[in-house]
């Protein structure tokens, strides 16, 4: 695997020093974009390159929503062991540890102390905790499975094998990256949480009020501008070699003057995304609801199998769902470079030289 080399027009010493970045198999032509005149004012016109556009799960070409969508869902049927696999595999890593540090959490002296339950129980901070986790595990997969996008673009289907040699020489970097992404999520929901805790502690209704309708938009805004904004990452630190901070900075610049449009389309494969969830979860919660309901349990025992028919079922649902949304953004990374890079040409020469690419 060799490089896409610096976007259009980068200069030349940022060129020499830039790392290596993604391409499918098979390569690109040297040569750079082919563009002719139009004729009329002169402007570039770009040549298409193969006779079929859509060699994969997308056409070669900058997508709608719908495209967006359609590609996500394909990028799931037509390779469903390698990504599903790679999904419960990753989910189950990663929210192990988030419940075992929601049950020691809810169990420490600190939780009484800072009457942080008065604002969250026991089981919504657990639920919150491994929500973190999952969200972690997410950022961790979108990144992963950038690789597969790709190659599923071209028509190809690499394997869970292939996937994981792929990302290997990565997967530090975007543990990394899902790391800073997770604390700059999680750090000012946690505080305020603690604040709403202090304040509901001194007695004051008002400052209570006060902290909620302040830090809650706050806190809500902050995230909008960190989904919007900082969502290609994983994709940079894959296809493109880039180190977490590196990466951070890659998807800032490709989301410029596209801040809508790429809020609007994570909104919509969000809201999907959630439909599909609660869909999954909620009859295996029901499920675990009833196990509990008939057998007779101590309080203690009844809690813990609760908590556990939670992450059950969290699990289950998000091995469903988050593949769907890692596909979706990385092809939005895909998107943004066609529209703003000319990733389009690169990747039809790239369809025309690849076995099973449709070229």
């Amino acid at each position: 695997m060799s490089g896409f080399g610096p976007p259009p027009g980068a200069p030349l010493d940022e060129a020499r020093h830039r790392p290596p970045a993604y391409l499918p198999p098979g390569g690109i032509a040297s040569s750079p974009p082919t563009y002719g005149g139009n004729g009329v004012g002169g402007g570039p016109q770009r040549v298409l390159l193969t006779t079929s556009h859509k060699p994969g799960i997308i056409s070669l070409r900058p997508m709608s929503l719908g495209d967006l969508v359609d590609g996500a869902v394909k990028h799931i049927r037509r390779n469903p062991g390698a990504v599903l696999g790679a999904s419960v595999i990753v989910l189950a890593a990663s929210a192990v540890p988030a419940i075992l540090l929601a049950a020691a959490g809810a169990r420490g002296s600190w939780y009484a102390d800072l009457g942080v339950q008065s604002v969250v129980d026991q089981s919504a901070f657990f639920a919150l905790v491994l929500m973190f986790g999952v969200g972690f595990a997410s950022l961790v997969l979108g990144g992963a499975m950038a690789y597969s996008v790709g190659e599923a673009a071209l028509g190809r289907r690499p394997g869970l094998s292939e996937m994981w040699r792929a990302v290997r020489p990565r997967f530090w970097a975007l543990v990394g990256l899902a790391a800073l992404l997770t604390l700059a999520y999680a750090v000012p929901v946690l505080l305020l949480v603690l604040l709403l805790s202090l304040a509901t502690a001194t007695g004051s209704t008002l400052a209570a009020v006060l902290v909620g309708l302040i830090g809650g938009p706050a806190v809500a805004a902050w995230a909008v501008l960190l989904t919007a904004r900082l969502a290609l990452a994983g994709a940079a630190v894959v296809l493109e070699r880039r180190g977490p901070v590196q990466a951070l900075t890659r998807s800032w610049a490709l989301t410029r003057r596209a801040f809508w449009r790429c809020l609007l389309r994570l909104v919509v494969v969000g809201l999907l995304a959630t439909l599909v969830f609660w869909v999954v979860q909620l009859p295996l919660i029901a499920l675990s609801s009833l196990v509990v309901a008939v057998v007779s349990l101590s309080p203690s025992l009844e809690a813990l199998v609760s908590s556990l028919g939670l992450a059950v079922a969290t699990l289950l649902s998000a091995a469903v769902v988050v593949p769907f949304g890692a596909g979706a953004t990385s092809l939005l990374y895909v998107d943004q470079r066609m529209r703003t890079e000319g990733f389009d040409l690169v990747l039809q020469r790239a369809a025309s030289r690849t076995p099973g690419g449709g070229g």
